[in-house]
């Protein structure tokens, strides 16, 4: 009984290290992405995430974005920002409710999401290379990957 025990845990402890390793990995993946878009476009992923996402949604608040990209608000207002003071982006006002804040996209941000998108086909390929350089198992390789 306690040798089944004892080899439960070390099943356990083992399970839970392959876990940290794997998230570990991911982290990395992502890291080596976030860089790569810095390089390229002068954009960190959560900038062009929002970025993405008014273009998605035209005019909208400040919290509905942050909501729809699971951030905090206060963290969404500081990105919206460095965005604005690129001209990537518009503030202003609701006119119906001055306490809301009403953003939108600029021609430079559309501009700048046409790139992206553009290029997003051969940097993924990039990307899915670098993610098998760093060793990933299949079922890390598919979450870094798909999501």
């Amino acid at each position: 009984m306690e040798n089944n025990n004892r080899e439960e845990a070390n099943v356990k402890r083992a399970v839970c290290d392959e876990v940290l390793i794997a998230i570990r990995r991911i982290i990395q993946a992502i890291d080596l992405h976030s860089r790569h878009l810095v390089r390229q476009f002068g954009l960190t992923g959560p900038q062009l995430i929002v970025l993405q996402e008014i273009s998605r949604l035209g005019e909208v608040s400040v919290g509905e974005i942050a909501k729809a990209i699971s951030l905090g608000q206060a963290t969404v207002t500081g990105i919206l920002e460095r965005l604005e003071n690129r001209g990537l982006i518009i503030k202003q006002r609701s006119k119906n409710d001055k306490r809301r804040v009403l953003v939108q996209a600029t021609s430079a941000s559309k501009q700048l999401l046409e790139k992206t998108q553009a290029l997003a086909i051969r940097d993924g390929l990039t990307s899915l290379f670098n993610l098998r350089q760093i060793n990933l198992n299949p079922a890390e390789f598919t979450v870094a990957t798909f999501g």
